[in-house]
């Protein structure tokens, strides 16, 4: 029990320094494809890639030190519906003027239209296990991420990354502003897409080697998986079971 708690303190602190520096720096998919459209430059995609850059320089050696942590990894099948629903998740950012991480940042900010945005989220999301549970869209189909088989190969930039996380932690802290007291930059009112980056990647790499896949798709298909969570006759039945059961006119055995 002391461990579970542990561990629970240990993802919200990170998930508070995620959201908070996410927050700070602004940063939303929607502003980053504006940016590239209309300003013609790139500051925030930039930040992404060291977001990314950040999460292959912690997580990959933590791989490769430990293999077992990558066995029970995997991701979702790249499908003609797959591939729809991204579009249909791109375009309702787009309308929204917000991803997801931008809508809970303008939610706690005080825009309160954004409620909407989070409550259409979860209708959709129970629309979607509907349709899954009465067989009128395929399930979508896990597939294994291949980290140990590519593990040894990754090492090879790994090694770069972590030369290049040195010395992107060392220019950050050379390039403050002069005479900033640390917890004066902790709690500036801006920070930098860089700093940003950096905070948003080290978070995301702890936060994924310690529980796996946490964003909104892994959030569905948990719920794909365990909800709802329905127990007759002492035995748990899943959400395709009910559906299957109800049209053929029974109950679940």
């Amino acid at each position: 029990m002391t461990r579970n708690m542990a561990i629970l303190v240990f993802a919200l602190v990170l998930a508070m320094l995620l959201g908070f520096a996410a927050h700070r720096a602004s940063i939303c998919m929607v502003r980053t494809i504006a940016e590239i459209m209309s300003a013609r430059t790139g500051y925030m995609v930039a930040s992404v890639g060291k977001s990314v850059l950040w999460v292959w320089a912690v997580a990959i050696p933590i791989f490769w030190l430990m293999p077992a942590l990558g066995t029970g990894v995997s991701g979702w099948s790249l499908t003609g519906l797959a591939m729809l629903g991204g579009f249909a998740f791109g375009l309702g950012a787009a309308v929204n003027g917000g991803c997801a991480f931008s809508t809970m940042a303008r939610l706690v900010d005080g825009e309160g239209r954004m409620l909407a945005t989070v409550v259409g989220f979860a209708v959709g999301v129970f629309c979607f296990v509907m349709l899954v549970g009465r067989q009128w869209l395929p399930r979508p189909a896990p597939t294994p991420a291949l980290i140990g088989e590519l593990i040894e190969w990754a090492m090879v930039p790994a090694f770069a990354f972590l030369a290049w996380a040195v010395y992107e932690g060392a220019r950050l802290w050379r390039t403050r502003d002069a005479g900033a007291r640390f917890y004066n930059l902790v709690l500036a009112p801006r920070y930098r897409l860089s700093t940003a980056a950096l905070l948003i990647g080290f978070s995301g790499a702890l936060l994924f080697l310690t529980f796996g896949a946490f964003g909104y798709t892994a959030t569905c298909g948990l719920i794909l998986t365990v909800c709802p969570a329905t127990r007759v006759n002492g035995r748990a039945i899943s959400v395709e079971e009910l559906w299957r059961s109800r049209r053929s006119g029974g109950g679940p055995r």
